[in-house]
């Protein structure tokens, strides 16, 4: 999940908005 830090976060943050939270 590390890796979505970079790119994913932006991508995770429209699912779910907490995730961005979570990954750093």
């Amino acid at each position: 999940m590390a890796k979505f830090g970079e790119g994913g976060e932006l991508l995770k943050c429209s699912f779910c908005g907490k995730s961005q939270k979570q990954v750093k």
